[in-house]
């Protein structure tokens, strides 16, 4: 009986290790994104609605376009609807928006009233229908905890 409890013991200091292993690596994996990671993904469900064909999308995603003067907010929407037809003139359209490799990088700025804010600058990758690709840079600002293109 001794022996047999010795046994089972030794067999649990082998396995308590790989237990250790396994609860280490389902809290990394757990862990909750960084300010950087998720501006660079807003910004990517952003950009992803020209897409889905909602190219205004972007207009209702910019910081602040929600107290624009009618006018400027009009401008605005034709200028994001100026720059699709151009990458359909120039390009046939685009195909696939993603993630770059080149990960976001935060920056903090002085505004006028002294106080500081965070922007973090997002690369995304646009794949067009004539097999090129463009990488952009998207800034990125965050107010009352969403983030917004800036």
């Amino acid at each position: 009986m001794q022996a047999s409890l010795h046994h089972q013991v030794k067999r649990s200091a082998k396995v308590l290790p790989l237990y250790l292993i396994v609860s280490l690596f389902l809290l990394a994996c757990g862990s909750k994104p960084t300010p950087e990671e998720e501006a660079a993904q807003a910004a990517l469900s952003y950009y992803n609605r020209i897409l889905e064909g909602y190219p205004d999308g972007l207009l209702a995603a910019k910081a602040g376009s929600d107290s624009l003067p009618a006018d400027y907010r009009e401008q605005l929407k034709e200028t994001y609807q100026q720059y699709l037809r151009d990458i359909q003139r120039r390009h046939g359209g685009l195909t696939a928006i993603e993630l770059s490799q080149n990960p976001p990088r935060r920056d903090s700025i002085r505004l006028q009233n002294g106080t500081c804010q965070h922007v973090v600058y997002a690369s995304l990758l646009l794949s067009f229908n004539d097999s090129t690709r463009e990488e952009i840079t998207v800034p990125m600002i965050q107010q009352k905890g969403i983030w917004l293109l800036k």
